[in-house]
């Protein structure tokens, strides 16, 4: 073999050894991260179970501590645990009937470490929102909206129900203000299901259709203007036939809200079995928003009860009467706010008490009998007192109830 075979050959062992080194090392590496990350978890859950068999006055103590001074346990501020401590305390606490004193913690923490509260915001000031606006705090509810504002797109099931609870105590500027600015930011999002985007452009589109109701006193042509300047938000992007159609459905829309058309109807209209049936419901829906409306509800809210209301018929589709009541479909229907994990309680609650309001409005357009609608009545009453205990225990969420007749 000659010299520089030999050389060759060598170069080509110390590179081998070099590449077995450094899988050795690789592997060390992974090993050790494996070891730190299993230690990580060991410290976490002892620090969690000292904390959790913390008597109630206690963890306020300890939580109002940390906010003070990161001295008072330097591993609190690590591994999650600000929002896990701030979060399963304040829904334990809560349900013993201390909100005022959870509020005050929740927001000590928004001013004394705004980027460790920032990191989980969507968690925190929902409850925020839902205690201001319950109070009728504007000021507070503003300040609690702004990182949702700033980032509509951070967690959008968080964002959703927030807009649920603007429009379910009538805070309509709010309502507006807020749609507007997450519709453009999300609407091409990939992590958000088609149906829920449809929901959003929806709501800015009603939001301008109210505006444009309540600015005509001043000025139909101004107050046209200001609807063309909003409509373009909503039409980037959009095909010709789309906005079209957005254009058209805007018009019908208003005319009914304004009272300028009054549809007649009939039990015929909406027999499932009829053309056009459906889209005598969604014209149906809007009459009776100007119904609530004329019954002093915002007309946010009166949207919003129409449309939890409205959402029943819709994926209920049995029997060939559409509105004939079905307290099992009802159920099924309640169950996808309702169920353990969702967090879109309030549209259940709300949905009680707007399918109660709607049964009554079609009887008064003659479109339901008298036995109709006690069936009906009679139903919701059932679910109502199987709901109680929930409904009472997180009364804080559902205040807006007390408010409807």
């Amino acid at each position: 073999m000659s010299k520089k075979e030999k050389k060759g050959k060598k170069r080509k062992k110390i590179k081998g050894m070099r590449g077995e080194f450094a899988a050795w090392e690789r592997s060390e590496r992974a090993e050790e991260e494996e070891r730190e990350r299993r230690e990580a978890m060991r410290r976490n859950q002892e620090w969690w179970n000292r904390f959790d068999s913390l008597a109630d006055d206690d963890k306020l103590a300890f939580l109002d501590s940390v906010l003070d001074s990161e001295s008072v346990d330097p591993e609190f501020w690590v591994d999650g645990r600000p929002f896990d401590a701030f979060n399963d305390t304040f829904h334990e606490l809560v349900h013993k009937g201390r909100l005022e004193e959870c509020i005050k913690l929740m927001e000590k923490f928004r001013e004394r470490k705004p980027d460790w509260y920032r990191k989980d915001y969507p968690f925190y000031d929902y409850k925020l929102v839902y205690y201001y606006a319950a109070r009728r705090e504007r000021e507070k509810l503003r300040e609690a909206l702004r990182y949702f504002i700033e980032e509509p797109e951070r967690d959008a099931d968080y964002l959703f129900i927030v807009l649920d609870a603007l429009r379910l105590y009538g805070f309509a500027e709010e309502t507006y203000q807020l749609s507007k600015v997450a519709y453009p930011r999300l609407k091409d999002s990939e992590g958000i299901v088609p149906d829920a985007i449809y929901e959003l452009r929806q709501l800015v589109i009603f939001c301008m259709i109210w505006k444009y109701i309540d600015t005509t006193s001043r000025g139909e042509d101004e107050a046209r203007r200001k609807l063309d300047e909003d409509l373009r938000l909503v039409f980037e992007g959009l095909g010709e036939d789309e906005k079209l159609e957005i254009e058209e459905g805007l018009q019908r829309t208003i005319k009914i809200l304004r009272g300028e058309v009054v549809n007649e109807w009939k039990r015929a209209d909406f027999l499932t079995a009829r053309d056009g049936c459906w889209d005598n419901l969604h014209t149906l829906g809007m009459d009776f928003v100007r119904y609530m409306h004329e019954k002093g509800f915002e007309w946010i809210t009166a949207d919003m009860i129409r449309e939890v209301a409205v959402g029943y018929f819709e994926r209920k589709r049995e029997g060939k009467y559409l509105f004939r009541f079905s307290k099992k479909s009802f159920e099924e229907y309640l169950g996808m706010f309702l169920g353990f994990i969702s967090i879109h309680d309030i549209r259940g609650m709300a949905a009680l008490k707007a399918l109660g309001y709607f049964y009554t409005f079609l009887r008064e357009k003659g479109i339901l009998s008298d036995d109709e609608l006690e069936m009906a009545e009679e139903g919701i009453r059932e679910i109502n007192e199987e709901l109680r205990v929930r409904r009472e225990r997180d009364a804080w969420k559902y205040r807006f109830l007390e408010e409807w007749v």
